[in-house]
């Protein structure tokens, strides 16, 4: 009987070392994995951010772009007598009738 009481406890030690193990490794990959995702989500609003700012960079730079060369036309024109004409659309008349 006294090495069936041993073998016993040895299972039931066994069991224990196994769950606790097993439920450990489990906490930690649940946590592993949570930071990450928490990262990665801060990471993504990060360069949403940063997206934005580069639009609204490129926005600003192209306004300074057109009102320079508005400012050169005007300048053109007052010291050259310099003219641009508007663009006119391309207009096709096709006659199905010849």
């Amino acid at each position: 009987m006294n090495k069936r009481i041993v073998k016993n406890n040895i299972k039931n030690t066994l069991f224990f070392s196994y769950s606790i193990i097993c439920s450990t490794a489990f906490f930690v990959i649940h946590l592993t994995l949570k930071n990450e995702h928490s990262s990665i989500e801060n990471k993504i609003h990060n360069l949403k951010y940063s997206e934005t700012q580069y639009e609204n960079k490129i926005k600003s730079l192209r306004r300074q772009r057109n009102l320079l060369i508005e400012s050169v036309e005007e300048l053109a024109y007052e010291d050259y007598g310099f003219i641009i004409p508007d663009p006119e659309p391309l207009v096709i008349i096709m006659d199905n009738d010849r």
